[in-house]
C-alpha cells in the first residue's frame, strides 16, 4: 500500500515536537531498540509520517510529562505502535488491521504488572518515609522541649545561687568585724 500522507523530515519533526535533533534522534533509537523501525531515505536518513508523530509524540508524553525514563517510555510506545496499518491488511475487507499479536499483549500485560509493582513499592516507600519523618518531626519536639526545661530549671538554680551568694555578701557586711579580723588584716 503506498502512503499518502505528507512526509516530515528530522528538523520538521523536532519543531513540531518542540525538542532539539540530538533528542529526537536518542528517542528514535531507543524505539528502534524496541523493533520499531522508521522509514528511511537512499540517503539513510529517516522520514517521519503521521504514525510516527503520534508514536514521538506519545514517547514525549511519556518522558517529559510522566518522566518515565526513555527506555521504558519506547517499550510502551513500541508495542502499541509497532503494528502500523500499512504492512497488515485485513482480507475480508481491506481495512487496516490494528490488533496486537499475542505476543506482544503478554509482553505489555507483563510490563504493566511490573510498573505497578514498582509503582505499589514506591508508594510504600514513600509512606514508610512520611511516617519516619513525622516520628522523626515528634521526637525532636520533644527533645526541644526537654532542652528548654533543663535550660529553665538551670537558670533558675543559677538564679538561686547568686541570689544567695548576694545575701550571704550583704550579711557579711553588716555584721560587725571582730578584734581579731581588724588586727589580723580583715577588712
Amino acid at each position: 500500500m503506498v502512503r499518502t500522507d505528507k512526509p516530515y523530515t528530522p528538523g520538521e519533526m523536532a519543531r513540531v515536537l518542540n525538542v532539539g535533533d540530538s533528542t529526537l534522534r536518542k528517542w528514535c533509537i531507543a524505539v528502534e531498540k524496541e523493533g520499531y523501525f522508521f522509514s528511511r531515505t537512499e540517503n539513510k536518513r529517516r522520514v517521519f509520517y503521521e504514525n510516527e508523530r503520534l508514536l514521538l509524540h506519545s514517547l514525549r508524553e511519556l518522558v517529559q510529562v510522566q518522566f518515565i525514563s526513555i527506555d521504558n517510555a519506547a517499550k510502551i510506545v513500541a508495542s502499541k505502535y509497532n503494528q502500523t496499518p500499512f504492512e497488515q491488511v485485513d482480507s475480508d475487507n481491506n481495512v487496516p488491521a490494528l490488533r496486537p499479536d499475542s505476543e506482544q499483549v503478554q509482553r505489555m500485560m507483563s510490563f504493566i504488572e511490573e510498573q505497578q509493582e514498582h509503582i505499589q513499592r514506591q508508594e510504600s516507600y514513600i509512606q514508610r518515609q512520611e511516617n519516619f519523618n513525622k516520628e522523626l518531626l515528634e521526637r525532636l519536639g520533644e527533645q526541644h522541649e526537654r532542652i528548654e526545661e533543663r535550660l529553665k530549671e538551670r537558670d533558675r538554680t543559677l538564679m538561686e545561687t547568686l541570689n544567695e551568694l548576694q545575701e550571704q555578701k550583704r550579711l557579711d557586711q553588716d555584721k560587725p568585724k571582730s578584734f581579731w579580723n581588724r588586727m589580723f588584716g580583715g577588712e
